[in-house]
């Protein structure tokens, strides 16, 4: 769990971090990091959330707009909130698949001798994306 996520779970619910993810987005990390103690203690609740749970979601917030940049934001929110990781190594065992299969990943990867060859990795980059 990342720093991001830590936080929530300490302040908040981790349940929840797609809800606050949104809030962040359709409020504005600036208008977050600029609410103040007093305006937090006006909010009311609504027939769904309680005054506490809406208190607690905009403090949540606020805390991390101003303790995190909006790409540490981004990054949890593509990595840990709202999409599944990608893999950043794969092991491709010879055991594992097909003749056909390992052939075609040895061949694409211009690997000499397929056959003393008995695990690739592969690597994403960090600048794939």
């Amino acid at each position: 769990m990342g720093k991001i996520s830590n936080l929530i779970a300490k302040e908040f619910d981790t349940r929840l971090e797609a809800m606050l993810a949104s809030y962040i987005m359709d409020r504005g990390y600036d208008n977050i990091r600029n609410i103040e103690d007093s305006d937090i203690a006006e909010l009311e609740g609504n027939g769904l959330m309680t005054k506490e749970f809406v208190q607690d979601l905009v403090k949540t917030a606020r805390h991390i707009c101003t303790d995190f940049s909006v790409m540490d934001i981004m990054t949890w929110i593509r990595t840990e909130c709202w999409f599944t990781p990608f893999p950043k190594m794969v092991l491709v065992r010879k055991e594992d698949v097909s003749e056909d299969f390992w052939y075609d990943v040895c061949h694409e990867l211009n690997l000499d001798d397929e056959e003393k060859a008995v695990a690739v990795y592969m690597f994403k980059g960090e600048d794939n994306g």
